[in-house]
């Protein structure tokens, strides 16, 4: 119990501590418009993406020579952990927060894109119920739009994770996080195989370019 408090103020320290430079306010306020900004767009890009995406199935080399698998617990459960142990990481350290939650956001925005000028249709074998509960509305909007598929966020977030974590022990994790999640999609037939292969690559581009422009 003594440790966990010992962890309390500490994390409580560094946020009294950040939270005293102007500096680091002006870049936490900045970062919070860009999430804000990311947000919006997330919801109103997924309803833009739903209403017109209307292309057929295509073939897929991998997705053709493998079995359909119900690994639902790692498309939602286990997201759910990483997103989780990287948000309370996070949280305990306070001074790179706004690149962080910068970085996130130019994640979101910049696959939105993508998946807006790629309006591909769904894999022939795709499951018609998977992921979040239909009644679980919020979630649906944010991590699981209609037609969402270039490029792959679940493998690129836990990369994302990856990139952002400086701890290596914790950010192993993450990148084994992201091959076990490119290949349970690829088996979910949630996914092309072009979406997941493709996804690292993007993502340490978005990484790159939120170093230059938010460090």
């Amino acid at each position: 119990m003594n440790f966990l408090i010992t962890i309390y103020h500490g994390i409580i320290n560094n946020w009294v501590t950040a939270l005293a430079t102007p500096h680091f306010i002006l870049k936490l306020i900045a970062a919070t418009a860009l999430f804000c900004v990311a947000l919006f767009t997330e919801v109103i890009g997924g309803a833009y993406t739903k209403k017109n995406t209307t292309a057929p199935s295509l073939p897929d080399l991998i997705l053709d020579r493998i079995p359909v698998l119900n690994l639902n617990f790692l498309y939602v459960e286990t997201m759910g952990a990483l997103m989780t142990i990287f948000g309370l990481y996070q949280l305990a350290h306070a001074k790179t927060a706004p690149f962080v939650l910068a970085t996130l956001s130019l994640f979101s925005l910049i696959r939105r894109v993508f998946l807006i000028l790629t309006p591909l249709g769904a894999p022939k074998a795709m499951p018609a119920i998977f992921g979040f509960k239909s009644h679980r509305t919020i979630a649906h909007k944010l991590f699981q739009g209609h037609g969402d598929f270039f490029f792959s966020g679940h493998t690129g977030l836990p990369f994302l994770f990856f990139l952002l974590t400086p701890w290596p022990p914790l950010a192993l994790v993450f990148l084994i996080a992201s091959i076990v999640m490119g290949v349970a999609v690829l088996f979910m037939h949630v996914h092309y195989s072009i979406d997941v292969l493709a996804a690292p690559f993007i993502v340490y581009a978005i990484y790159a370019l939120s170093h230059a422009v938010f460090t």
